[in-house]
């Protein structure tokens, strides 16, 4: 096995708990480290060679190290507890099996993420570790709960940074499945929808304000398959309208509306949610914008931040006096703050005063690791428009 030794000094935010190690951290003149392989296990040592742990190592990376333990077990040796130990919690916290199983360095598995629906597993690997351990990941899966169906996602952008190739591989079962929740059902495309084919980080948030859907005229904005306008109008929505700029989510927005019998509630548009807004006349009780990713990198914060207020202020423009925008950001560069300036700003420009009135947050499957403020990439703010 490979060893690889910090500077001096560089040792402390590790040792705290951070289970990256940067590549400038390490001292390559005693441990090179551009002639190791991609994904091998490594002894990682502070300045004097005491032990810090063991991981995955990047050398192409910024993310040189990945610590996954830290004492002498080896990351072989972690993958089934953890995977046993994050399953016991999300199986007392859900009365579904419908979650993020694995959500990272949450998890204490970096570059991980399994989602759980039913009878079904999507595994995605985001970094050269996780990519050479996958069969022994999927081996654990199913010693854990067999899933009939096994679908490997890799399209993530994350891959790109590590130069890993993207790829979809469905080991096993149908890539058309269904995802609970609440009372809803939602049939979903785990091969070509986006993601891994759902967001549960929006759980919780779709739940809220339950009474104030009830009679409403609702507009949900980048709706991909009805997550959102399915369960309002579930809970009473007199009207609900989807947009998405894709077909397919159109198609299974309908489809979704028809099993929950709610189609009669709802109507479902292809269009891209700006050259909509630009376009509609109608008034809203609650408009929900919920975009993907649009700060991919730090260099698209400028544009990306424009087109998130000129959307935001469209919306706000729609909505009935004492209406509620709900709106969210999934952009882990966009920090919470940033983005509820940006909402402010949209309501100075639409001439319209806003009040918080709730914060949405991620639920217990994406457990937040304290020391990586990108892990809470999920912004979702609840504001009546006066």
């Amino acid at each position: 096995m490979e060893t690889l030794q910090l500077k001096t000094g560089h040792d402390r935010r590790v040792r705290r708990g951070h289970p990256w190690v940067y590549s400038n951290e390490i001292d390559v003149a005693a441990t090179p480290l551009k002639t190791l392989t991609p994904g091998a296990t490594v002894r990682v040592l502070d300045a004097e060679r005491g032990l810090i742990g063991h991981g995955h190592v990047s050398p192409a990376s910024l993310i040189a190290v990945r610590i996954m333990s830290r004492d002498e077990r080896l990351p072989d040796e972690v993958l089934l507890p953890r995977l046993e130990r994050a399953l016991e919690w999300r199986e007392r916290n859900f009365a579904q099996p419908h979650y993020r199983w694995v959500y990272g360095e949450g998890d204490e598995l970096p570059g991980l993420v399994v989602d759980r629906f039913g009878d079904a597993c999507v595994v995605q690997t985001s970094t050269w570790g996780m990519e050479a351990a996958l069969d022994r990941i999927v081996a654990a899966i199913d010693t854990l709960v067999a899933p009939s169906t096994l679908v490997v996602k890799n399209t993530n952008s994350a891959r790109a940074v590590e130069g890993l190739p993207t790829y979809v591989d469905v080991r096993r079962g149908h890539a058309n499945v269904t995802v609970r929740e609440g009372d809803a059902s939602f049939a979903i495309d785990l091969e070509h929808g986006q993601k891994t084919g759902w967001f549960f980080d929006q759980a919780d948030n779709r739940s809220r304000f339950s009474p104030l859907y009830r009679d409403a005229r609702v507009l949900d904005l980048y709706s991909y398959v009805g997550g959102w306008g399915v369960r309002a109008a579930q809970r009473g929505a007199s009207r609900v309208v989807c947009v998405d700029s894709s077909q397919s989510a159109v198609d299974a927005t309908l489809a979704n509306a028809r099993t929950n019998r709610v189609d009669r509630a709802m109507t479902a548009v292809r269009a891209d949610a700006a050259e909509f807004l630009a376009a509609d006349t109608n008034a809203y009780d609650i408009v929900v914008v919920d975009p993907p990713a649009l700060v991919r990198r730090r260099k698209d914060l400028k544009n990306a931040s424009a087109l998130y207020r000129h959307v935001n202020r469209a919306a706000i423009g729609r909505l009935a006096p004492g209406g509620l925008l709900v709106s969210c950001s999934c952009s882990a560069l966009l920090d919470a703050e940033t983005h509820l300036g940006i909402v402010r700003a949209a309501g100075r420009q639409a001439r319209r005063d806003l009040v918080i009135v709730g914060r949405g947050h991620m639920p217990s499957d994406h457990p937040i690791h304290p020391l990586i403020p990108e892990s809470e990439y999920l912004k979702c703010v609840f504001l009546r428009a006066l």
